[in-house]
């Protein structure tokens, strides 16, 4: 099986120029949300190696990040539920990568991405079912990997190098004539049962991990790895007692030359020594390592008698790759959907942390929520725009076709649909060309957080040609007086709102922190500041509410002769979200955050989903009757 190795070497500068040039927008549009949260990239066998790259990368802008097996996530689920799973996977469909993937979508990961180095894979095709994950396809020119990752991983370095910002600039990467001659002098003086101790620092350590894998994948030799300093700490002592049998290979970048040309000068003489260097800095630095790492490996090859791209398997080493162990691990009692609301809910990161007592109090507040919820005659309801009707792609197109016939049949059926938004006008755009107009009587917008309500049919609103609120210009006129801010076009000022939406330019956690306190030190008492994921929005108080929408809703489900009884749905239900106070309603459900009150505001989505697919799984579970309907939760 697998291709010979040097074939493999022939594709490398093809496989770094594909990476170096192809679309990576879809990466680059989930950094923000990949810097938020502390990430496991989760991979195995070579795969393993770029997950370290990945670290490297993420550390390196200041987030933490782990590599991670998919064996050792299972055994960290009480931490997946407050970070990002990432996975790398070239081929998408090895047992593990599935097993690990199952594991972060029961234990309600923040978000799971991923990278295959192929199209059509089972990894992407079951992430289509889940809201909270994105896989993404590319295809690698150089095709499958031998045995051995190769050009997958010139391709992960790369492409991931550019999804964390660095740029890699160089043409093609090669070796030297006098590079190829350092490393067949330095194979020859190998002792036949050898060992390499490779020494590391910085943006090598992903070289010295993918050399360990490599060598013992394909049975070349023993390979140990340590970095500079904790070399210093006992290691030495293998020279001392495996004289004959040691060999160092140091990886060496800019960073690190000058501690590493100390610590080669204190080994012994006789021990043989490869250094392996590169001028160029950062991540450069480690694709020019990597590849220069797999001229070893190819030299060693030869040396040894075995071909790294297909060194020959063992039938047993085939039944250890595809052996299906879910069943093994996994508790089949566990109802992960209610224990997933319940975590939401008391902000635990997992089911064994609560203590008996938390365990009754929220079983309880769950059960007597559903029951509460399976029991209401609902005539309208009332729905959350961005993030739960749309999601951060569509907001400026229209909502899924799913959303769309959701929304119809409810109107078909007689029952009122309240929209709530923070938006305005552009909110009516799409929402007149998506529902039929004959059914617009039964669409009630609120716009501006409920600051203008109107049915859709009114279409002279919203109306926002009154000044706006003395307070509203001051905190506009403010924010605008100082230079650092650049929101030419993302500060938005209306009569009895403000939107301050995120830009691409800077940090908009610094930001939003700094204009919290902007308005916080003009000790105004008649706005309240809400929170999205994509914007802040400033409203006057007390007349802007979502709540305002409920009045003509009710008053609608009265004429017809219909259940008054509503049902309010969004997405950022803890306090300062702009749900919040939507969903302290009696029958509320989130698409996402939740609140810390036992009595309303449960997410009881099903695992792996959260907003647009989480409202349609609620829009859905319907049953219809001539004056009211009911949802089955």
């Amino acid at each position: 099986m697998g291709k010979p190795f040097k074939k493999e070497l022939s594709f490398i500068n093809e496989t770094y120029n594909w990476a170096k040039s192809v679309d990576i927008t879809e990466l680059t549009d989930n950094i923000e949300e990949i810097m938020n949260f502390s990430t496991f990239v989760v991979g195995s066998g070579g795969s393993f190696s770029a997950c370290h790259m990945f670290s490297v990368l993420q550390q390196s802008k200041g987030t933490f990040s782990k590599p991670i097996t998919p064996l050792e996530l299972h055994y960290s689920s009480g931490s997946i539920r407050d970070s990002n799973v990432f996975f790398l996977s070239a081929s998408g469909k090895n047992s593990d990568i599935l097993f690990a993937y199952n594991r972060a979508i029961m234990h309600d990961a923040k978000n799971v991405f991923g990278i295959c180095m192929k199209k059509n894979t089972r990894l992407r095709t079951i992430s289509l079912n889940h809201s909270i994950s994105k896989i993404i396809e590319l295809d690698s020119p150089a095709g499958k990997d031998g045995f051995l990752a190769t050009n997958s991983l010139i391709g992960y370095f790369t492409l991931l190098s550019r999804m964390f910002g660095f740029e890699n600039n160089v043409e093609d990467f090669y070796l030297s004539t006098s590079e190829i001659d350092s490393i067949k002098h330095f194979v020859e003086k190998l002792d036949s049962d050898f060992t390499l101790i490779v020494l590391y620092a910085g943006w090598s350590q992903p070289v010295a991990v993918d050399l360990e894998s490599k060598f013992t994948e394909a049975g070349l030799g023993n390979v140990l790895f340590s970095d500079y300093r904790n070399f210093g700490h006992g290691r030495h002592n293998w020279f001392d007692k495996k004289k004959r049998q040691s060999a160092v290979v140091a990886l060496i970048t800019p960073e690190e030359n000058e501690l590493a040309q100390k610590t080669l000068a204190l080994l012994p003489d006789p021990i043989p020594k490869l250094v392996l260097e590169t001028r160029y800095h950062l991540s450069t630095s480690t694709i020019d390592l990597l590849i220069k790492s797999f001229y070893l490996v190819n030299a060693v090859g030869e040396k040894v008698g075995i071909d790294p791209g297909r060194p020959g398997v063992p039938t047993y080493g085939g039944k250890l790759y595809n052996l299906r162990y879910l069943s093994l691990l996994e508790n089949k009692k566990r109802d992960y959907k209610s224990i997933n609301a319940i975590l939401r809910k008391s902000r635990k990161k997992s089911y064994e942390e609560l203590t008996k007592v938390e365990l009754t109090h929220w079983n309880e507040s769950l059960f007597k929520f559903k029951k509460k919820m399976n029991n209401g005659k609902f005539g309208a309801v009332i729905l959350d725009y961005d993030g739960t009707l749309c999601t951060k792609e569509e907001r400026k197109k229209l909502p899924s076709p799913q959303i769309i016939e959701a929304l119809h049949t409810y109107a078909k059926k007689g029952f009122i649909v309240g929209i709530v938004t923070g938006r305005g006008k552009s909110v009516r755009a799409n929402l007149a060309k998506c529902i039929d107009k004959k059914y617009w009587g039964n669409i009630i917008v609120g716009y501006y957080n409920g600051g203008v309500i109107a049915q859709l049919t009114d279409e002279s609103q919203p109306d926002i040609s009154a000044k706006p609120k003395k307070s509203l210009q001051l905190i506009s006129d403010t924010i605008r007086s100082h230079s650092q801010f650049d929101f030419s076009s993302e500060l938005s000022l209306r009569p009895l709102q403000m939107t301050i939406e995120k830009n691409n330019k800077g940090d908009w956690n610094l930001e939003k922190q700094m204009i919290l306190e902007m308005i916080a030190n003009l000790q105004l008492n008649d706005i309240q500041v809400l929170e999205s994921g994509h914007s802040m929005d400033v409203i006057a108080r007390p007349e802007v509410s979502k709540l305002n929408i409920i009045k003509l809703c009710v008053e609608e489900c009265s004429k017809r002769g219909i259940s008054e009884q509503y049902v309010c749905i969004g997405d950022k239900g803890m306090y300062p979200g702009n749900d919040y106070e939507l969903l302290r309603s009696e029958y509320s459900l989130s698409v996402d955050e939740v609140s810390s009150d036992p009595v309303t505001c449960w997410n009881l989505s099903d695992v792996g989903k959260k907003g647009v697919l989480s409202c349609l799984e609620y829009l859905n579970s319907a049953k219809f009757n001539k004056s009211y309907f009911t949802l089955s939760l």
